[in-house]
């Protein structure tokens, strides 16, 4: 209505002047896609903390999103912010400008930002966008961190495993079998950090591995502080900008990404409707206990939920870096012992299988005939031999 594209162009999310466009005209304003650029997390984070900022403080969306770019610089996310610019200044909203931008803005995140320009505080909930997405870059850096050690550990294993090569077929055929090794470390890697997350990030696949988690202690917590820190700060941030409850609700709901916790939102607003209190209707949130119950509901009686939401968010959030610093070090640690058990079995076994049995030249042992590994070895060292004085560039002695 005139009346509505009139409001959204006071607030800043649309152009001055333009008309709300039709859906043929918003799927054509789709120039490009961005499905094949990795957007970084960090510029997610940057791109709507300061465009939160900036909106806040009243300047314009054109203006704010030029500020923004000149912040980024480079990266899909300064390419989306071009093509939103020239989208809003056809007449589209936010949110209907990043949803042109496929493989940068989550589905989630343009919910949001659509729910938000519909209570007009979609600068202000940028902030808690961005907080989001702060919390997952942490994350993600504090595994990669957990990674490099036993990385270091499996790329050692890869050159010492075949040492028995090296001494027994020379050094051509150990190469080869390191360039073996390193290759299928290598796809493992990329399988790891490529592959595996895209398929997790599958809706469908993500909401059952969310109630999966529930068989694991340690996910099961990991799950629960996540949930409860995402919704708590949403809920806050919401109602510090003055978003009616119910709306901030749903609006807490959606930003956790779980559908049980939006179906449970659902749940909370029909009681609410009913009468009952915010504090006695989150009882039915998965994961809240009595404990959190009772503090919102002091803070609810004191008639600032905000702040008591922030409050128990900020401690959700602590204990959810915790744990997962726990979880990270203990990966680390079985995944060192694990690349270090099968390094020694493989360098013991090729010993074993070159040079027969090390027990028997024991002393004291029963003695037995030399190992036949040793005619092995001999033609292995002669091998090697003009290998190393090659290497050395030093003549052989007589």
């Amino acid at each position: 209505s005139d009346s509505g594209d009139a409001d959204l162009s006071e607030r800043g999310v649309r152009a001055p002047g333009q008309s709300r466009p039709s859906d043929d005209q918003a799927v054509a304003s789709k120039t490009g896609s961005f499905r094949w650029l990795r957007p970084s997390l960090r510029d997610k984070g940057v791109f709507f903390r300061e465009l939160g900022r900036l909106l806040e403080r009243g300047v314009d969306l054109d203006k704010s999103l030029n500020m923004v770019a000149e912040i980024i610089r480079r990266g899909a996310v300064f390419g989306a912010i071009s093509h939103i610019r020239r989208s809003i200044a056809e007449g589209h909203s936010l949110s209907v400008a990043m949803s042109g931008c496929e493989g940068v803005f989550e589905p989630l995140e343009i919910a949001l930002v659509e729910t938000a320009e519909s209570s007009g505080k979609a600068g202000e909930f940028l902030g808690t966008l961005a907080q989001r997405i702060e919390m997952a870059r942490a994350v993600r850096n504090q595994i990669i961190r957990s990674m490099v050690y036993p990385s270091i550990v499996l790329v050692v294993a890869c050159v010492l495993t075949p040492i028995t090569k090296l001494l027994t077929e020379g050094v051509e055929a150990y190469l080869l079998t390191c360039a073996g090794y390193l290759g299928t470390m290598a796809f493992g890697l990329i399988l790891l950090f490529w592959v595996i997350p895209r398929i997790v990030a599958i809706p469908w696949l993500q909401t059952h591995l969310m109630q999966a988690s529930a068989f694991v202690p340690m996910l099961n917590i990991l799950v629960r502080n996540r949930r409860l820190a995402l919704f708590l700060t949403a809920l806050a941030s919401s109602l510090e900008c003055g978003i009616d409850l119910r709306l901030a609700v749903e609006l807490s709901a959606r930003s956790t990404g779980e559908r049980n916790v939006q179906a449970a939102a659902r749940k909370i607003i029909e009681r609410i409707d009913q009468g009952s209190t915010f504090s006695e209707a989150f009882s039915s949130m998965p994961g809240a206990e009595k404990r959190l119950c009772s503090l919102l509901a002091t803070g609810e009686e004191a008639g600032d939920l905000a702040a008591s939401a922030q409050l128990q968010a900020e401690q959700f959030a602590e204990n959810y870096q915790r744990n997962v610093q726990f979880a990270a070090t203990a990966f680390r640690f079985l995944a060192s012992l694990v690349v270090t058990a099968i390094v020694a079995w493989s360098i013991i076994t090729g010993f074993q299988r070159a040079l027969g049995d090390p027990l028997s030249m024991i002393p004291g042992q029963h003695q037995q005939a030399p190992p036949a590994g040793l005619e092995k070895l001999v033609p292995g060292l002669d091998k090697l031999a003009p290998d190393l004085e090659h290497l050395l560039d030093r003549p052989s002695r007589p």
